[in-house]
């Protein structure tokens, strides 16, 4: 597991100068998207059969969170915050 989490933080270092969101990086925020849906999914759960409120609420909240912020970066305009040039053809 250690190497799962190895790679995909070498993944995400390695595209971190890439504008994410619409068309750019797609994959990249999907995988992204994907995990932190399944963490939390999976901490939710062991909160309610389990018992275990001491921690893993926190994380799940804070999972779901993230999960939250990558499907909004998913679907929006990379460059909708920032004023479009027209080009002067």
């Amino acid at each position: 597991m250690g190497g799962l989490y190895l790679g995909f933080a070498v993944l995400n270092w390695m595209s971190r100068n890439a504008p994410i969101g619409g068309i750019y990086s797609k994959p990249l925020a999907s995988a992204n998207l994907i995990h932190f849906i399944l963490v939390a999914l999976m901490l939710v759960k062991a909160v309610i059969q389990h018992d275990l409120w001491n921690g893993f609420l926190v994380l799940g909240v804070l999972y779901s969170a993230f999960a939250v912020g990558f499907a909004s970066t998913l679907f929006r305009d990379p460059l909708s915050g920032q004023k479009r040039k027209a080009s002067a053809s």
